[in-house]
């Protein structure tokens, strides 16, 4: 029997309706502390501490980009998103180099362009009836409880070669003012959205997409930053009780805001205890520079949230450094991030001003003061530049070192 697409949406959409009545089910989020082990989990390239992640959908993959190119990609990183059709011609060239690579289809958990005509059912309203839409890339918000956006939802992310789904936009950012042209309507309340109500239904839909997907891995972008991670009022941290994993593409910066301007402490432990715990859920933390930053700036970040991010690793970590705002930034590769210290010793300590943790082959040491912190070795080391440390690491503010023992 012929079925139209449309005639698959509604099928889908009744089924789908059955578990939206009955209200999708949240799983209290599970507390994650103390030093994980690393050795284990999705992805896991062998030989270096630092896992990868590549959002390669960030910026167009032009024609030139080759095979060539995809396999050298393949073989730096461990987890990609990407947009279908862009670089599909050569997975199997990249799953070859790398056959523990992980390869996520982007999908917009919540938004859909303007040019796009869907259901009335499946679009959201400000308290004036108007759609809810971002400026720069004509994005409109949408019913993230409606089944029938749901079942789109799940329909989109089954595609072949693909080991799951990275849903996009599944955060607060929707329902923050400025986002969109309007706070959207929670339609269970006929009142604006609030970001705990938000979350609430982005988990529930994450959820119901993933009990769809089965074992598939489904990543949701949404946790922000640490701050965000960890706010008593509505925690980004609730997507990791449906998901297999989380984004946050704010981690340790905004990068709107200058790059002169440094977390507080208080963010900054905040940025690396989400990263904590058994390696359960997949936790990715994005630093974007953004453009009009300097060598020395982008160096200065790099090391400061690469150490950091080694404070805090578990077996689910993932990171991802873009040091400008365009394709070569986003694909960039870099030694410093294929350094092998082995596994963690412990959970990371504090040591007057600076923050360490030990590795067996090495440590990392981290200054997150706005003052120069020296730093007692207890043995000889090297840093990433291959320069000797013999007794103390004097760090400059706002910086870090990755040490390897001698």
């Amino acid at each position: 029997m012929n079925v139209s697409s449309n005639q698959k949406r509604a099928l889908v959409a009744g089924l789908l309706a059955l578990a939206v009545v009955a209200g999708a089910l949240v799983h209290a989020h599970e507390g994650r502390t103390g030093g994980g082990d690393q050795a284990s989990g999705p992805g896991r390239s062998v030989g270096r501490t630092v896992r990868r992640f590549v959002a390669a959908q960030l910026y167009r993959i032009p024609p030139s980009f080759s095979q060539t190119n995809a396999v050298t990609l393949a073989q730096s990183i461990d987890m990609l998103s990407e947009n279908q059709g862009e670089l599909d011609r050569w997975f199997p060239a990249m799953r070859a180099a790398n056959p523990s690579l992980v390869i996520l289809k982007y999908v917009s958990g919540s938004t859909s362009h303007a040019s796009e005509l869907l259901p009335p059912s499946e679009y959201l309203h400000g308290t004036d009836g108007s759609l809810c839409v971002q400026a720069q890339f004509r994005n409109v918000v949408m019913n993230v409880r409606d089944p029938g956006w749901i079942a789109s939802r799940i329909a989109g992310a089954r595609s072949p070669g693909f080991d799951g789904v990275f849903l996009d936009v599944m955060g607060a950012a929707p329902v923050a003012p400025g986002y969109l042209s309007c706070i959207p309507v929670d339609p269970a309340t006929a009142q604006r959205y609030t970001p705990a109500d938000w979350l609430r239904d982005t988990t529930a839909e994450a959820g119901i997409i993933k009990r769809a997907l089965g074992s598939a891995l489904v990543i949701s972008n949404g946790l922000d930053n640490g701050s965000g991670f960890f706010d008593p009022r509505a925690p980004t941290s609730l997507l990791l009780s449906t998901s297999d994993g989380a984004l946050a593409e704010g981690w340790m910066r905004d990068k709107s805001r200058p790059a002169a301007t440094f977390p507080t402490i208080g963010s900054w432990m905040d940025d690396w205890r989400m990263l904590t715990g058994d390696g359960a859920r997949v936790v990715i933390g994005m630093v974007k520079m953004g453009s009009g930053t300097t060598p020395a700036q982008i160096d200065q970040w790099h090391r400061f949230s690469l150490a950091t991010f080694l404070l805090g690793a578990s077996a689910g970590s993932y990171y991802d450094f873009i040091g400008g705002d365009d394709l070569a930034a986003n694909l960039a590769d870099s030694p410093s991030e294929h350094v092998d210290l082995g596994p963690a010793l412990g959970p990371a300590t504090q040591q007057g001003d600076a923050w360490v943790r030990r590795y067996l082959k090495g440590m990392v040491v981290v200054n997150p003061t706005a003052a120069p912190v020296a730093v007692p070795l207890p043995r000889p080391a090297r840093d990433l530049a291959g320069q000797s440390v013999a007794t103390s690491d004097l760090l400059p503010a706002h910086s870090g070192d990755v040490l390897v023992d001698d």
